[in-house]
C-alpha cells in the first residue's frame, strides 16, 4: 500500500512539475516575441533619429546658405532681367563666344549675370544633295554647325 501512495505521489508531483513547464514554456516563447518586437522597434527609432539628425544637418546647411546671402545683401529688386531665348544653328567659333558669354566668366567685371533655363546642342545636319537637285539657292550647312537651343536670364544691376 506504501507503494501505491508514493506512486500516486510522484505521478501527481510529475503531472504539476509538467504543467509548470509548459507555462514557463509558454512565457518564455512570449518574452521571445516580445523581446523581437522590442527589438524591431529599436531599429525603427534608430532610424528615425539618423533621419532627424540628417534633416538637422539638411536645415544647418540651408540655414548658413540663407545667411551668407543676408550677408551679401542681395536684393531682388536691384536688379534688371532680361530673358533671352536663342534657337539657330552656329558655327563652332560662334557658338564658342556665346557659351563664353553666358557662362559668367567675365560676368563679375562686366557687371552681369546669367541665369540659365535651358540649353541644348545638337550636330546640325546638312541637306541631301544630289547631282540632280543642286542648286545655288539650296541652304548650305557647314560640317561644323551646330544646332543651339539656349533659353535664360541676364541679370544686370539697377
Amino acid at each position: 500500500m506504501l507503494k501505491w501512495i508514493s506512486a500516486i505521489i510522484l505521478s501527481v508531483c510529475l503531472l504539476v512539475s509538467a504543467w509548470y513547464f509548459q507555462q514557463a514554456w509558454v512565457d518564455f516563447r512570449a518574452q521571445g516575441q516580445k523581446l523581437a518586437q522590442l527589438k524591431a522597434r529599436v531599429a525603427q527609432l534608430q532610424q528615425a533619429k539618423r533621419g532627424q539628425q540628417q534633416q538637422i544637418e539638411k536645415l544647418r546647411s540651408w540655414n548658413a546658405l540663407l545667411e551668407r546671402v543676408k550677408a551679401s545683401k542681395f536684393n531682388p529688386d536691384e536688379w534688371l532681367v532680361i530673358p533671352v531665348n536663342i534657337a539657330r544653328q552656329l558655327e563652332w567659333k560662334d557658338f564658342q563666344q556665346l557659351m563664353f558669354l553666358v557662362s559668367n566668366g567675365n560676368s563679375k567685371d562686366a557687371g552681369y549675370w546669367f541665369r540659365p533655363r535651358q540649353l541644348k546642342v545638337t550636330r546640325a545636319s546638312s541637306p541631301a544633295v544630289t547631282k540632280t537637285k543642286a542648286n545655288k539657292n539650296s541652304p548650305q550647312v557647314s560640317a561644323n554647325m551646330l544646332s543651339v537651343s539656349l533659353s535664360g536670364d541676364f541679370l544686370l544691376k539697377k
